[in-house]
């Protein structure tokens, strides 16, 4: 205790891993006429080793006026990851090693985050809320392929050896403010967020620096029908950054015939977004139904190409615009004192348009998604919870993507005086989350399926010295979508 309504806390985490991964293909080549010409086996061992270190501040101090409250987060993250595979390619009709590579990356990432936030109460219902947040992010990534020769000695392949230094500041300050007068609510907010991206390929002597200064303002207003129903309206623009493997360019080469890489010159999206709601709550929980429109700029789209020999790439792009039109319903019940259930229901139309490399790319699709968890609370003491998640057809820029669906499910119980908690998540039950995809170009058709982690079953302990079970959230104003997403 720093005073009487000041805390301040420190954490941290360590984390080390490292795992073996065996990949083995089989290629099946044809001719026009349909004849099996030639068949390849393609086998690659990989090794990885992974440690993270990361160090938390939180300070949070509570002012005697009601609600009023300033807080202020630290964080320092260090991780770094080590791959190395030796892959070899065989034709086994001929007996003969076609081709032996290994491949080589070494990945290092640092993260300095700041942010501090202030709530002051303005009235009986107003609020005034502003703070600042900064990030400031490097990743350096060495990657490299080489070919075995004849003598045995190894050659780097230059087309896949490269020195990747990516640096990302963005430096954010928001102001939001809200009231209420008597049926009426609103909220209005404006957050201005800078950003100073560089991507460099020593090897190649590659480097695309940029910097830009956005806008994002929001509004929400709500009006109260009748006691606990309310109909609102609201607008933001929004932000969504690439994830970090939609920036590497090396992903390893597993299989070089379906080769997949990030793009570092990737630029994030821009979204417009609309939407009316209605929303009845009651004592057992909630029910919404609304109705949104969602423009996008710089679409971020992966796109295939595809050589003489019939080996594709996949490379994510910024593709023109997009725009959709949807309905969502939602509803959260308690139906018991120990029995919770949540649904939801999404479908769209959606448009998109945008040429790359002087080649236009159309898209115009119908689509939906649907979620339902029931979770159950026992005696305080047990948990379970079941998760069930579809997603429809639709068309894409390309193509078209297939059904998607899964299950999965959980347990906990709590233990030594409700200080440690006993989970088993049972992930994936019907093995069927798998992304299945038909691409058509202008000289090839290809369908994959693709499964990033197949069904699982995982056994944990947590044990909590001095704290409780969880820690509540606080607010964290307007950079909420405005962030990484």
């Amino acid at each position: 205790k720093l005073a009487e309504k000041a805390s301040i806390s420190l954490s941290g985490l360590y984390r080390r891993s490292d795992g073996d991964h065996y990949t083995e293909l089989d290629y099946l080549d044809y001719n026009e006429e349909g004849d099996l010409v030639r068949s390849v086996k393609r086998r690659e061992d990989e090794t990885d080793y992974d440690e993270t270190k990361e160090v938390n501040v939180n300070f949070e101090k509570k002012y005697a006026q009601k609600d009023r409250k300033w807080t202020i987060d630290l964080k320092y993250m260090l991780s770094g990851e080590v791959e190395e595979a030796f892959i070899e390619e065989r034709s086994p009709e001929i007996g003969y090693v076609e081709l032996d590579q290994r491949t080589f990356a070494d990945e290092l990432q640092e993260l300095y985050f700041f942010q501090s936030d202030y709530i002051h109460p303005v009235g009986k219902a107003g609020k005034f809320e502003t703070g600042v947040r900064g990030s400031i992010k490097t990743l350096d990534l060495k990657f490299t392929l080489e070919n075995q020769l004849t003598d045995e000695s190894w050659e780097i392949d230059n087309r896949f050896n490269n020195f990747l230094i990516y640096k990302e500041d963005i430096y954010a300050a928001y102001a939001m403010y809200g009231n209420k007068h008597h049926n009426w609510s609103y909220q209005l907010g404006l957050r201005a967020e800078y950003s100073n991206i560089s991507t460099e390929l020593v090897e190649t002597g590659d480097f695309n620096p940029r910097d830009y200064l956005n806008l994002f303002p929001s509004a929400h207003f709500s009006y109260e029908l009748k006691k606990k129903t309310f109909l609102q309206f609201s607008y933001s623009r929004r932000i969504r950054r690439p994830n970090h493997w939609w920036l590497v360019p090396f992903f390893g080469f597993s299989d070089n015939r379906n080769f997949r890489s990030g793009n570092p010159d990737l630029d994030p999206q821009y979204i417009h977004s609309m939407e009316t709601t209605l929303l009845k709550r009651n004592r057992k929980g909630s029910i919404m139904g609304s109705i949104y429109y969602r423009h996008t700029d710089n679409n971020m789209e992966r796109i295939i190409f595809s050589d003489d020999n019939g080996f594709t790439r996949s490379l994510p792009v910024n593709l023109g615009q997009g725009n959709s039109i949807g309905l969502e319903s939602n509803a959260n019940l308690r139906l018991k004192k120990w029995w919770t259930v949540s649904a939801n229901w999404n479908g769209f139309y959606e448009t998109a348009r945008g040429t790359y490399e002087d080649v236009l790319y159309t898209n115009e699709t119908f689509a939906w998604t649907g979620r339902f968890n029931t979770k159950w609370n026992l005696k305080k003491l047990y948990s379970l919870q079941s998760n069930f998640n579809y997603r429809s057809a639709a068309n894409t820029n390309q193509g078209r993507r297939l059904p998607l669906y899964s299950w999965d499910a959980a347990a906990s119980i709590d233990v030594l005086n409700s200080k440690g908690t006993l989970s088993f998540n049972a992930r994936d039950i019907l093995n069927s989350r798998k992304r299945r995809d038909i691409v058509e170009g202008a000289n090839f058709r290809t369908e994959s399926s693709r499964q990033w982690m197949s069904r699982s079953f995982t056994l944990t302990f947590n044990y909590r010295i001095n704290q409780q079970k969880e820690r509540q959230a606080s607010g964290k104003g307007d950079f909420d979508g405005g962030m990484d997403e």
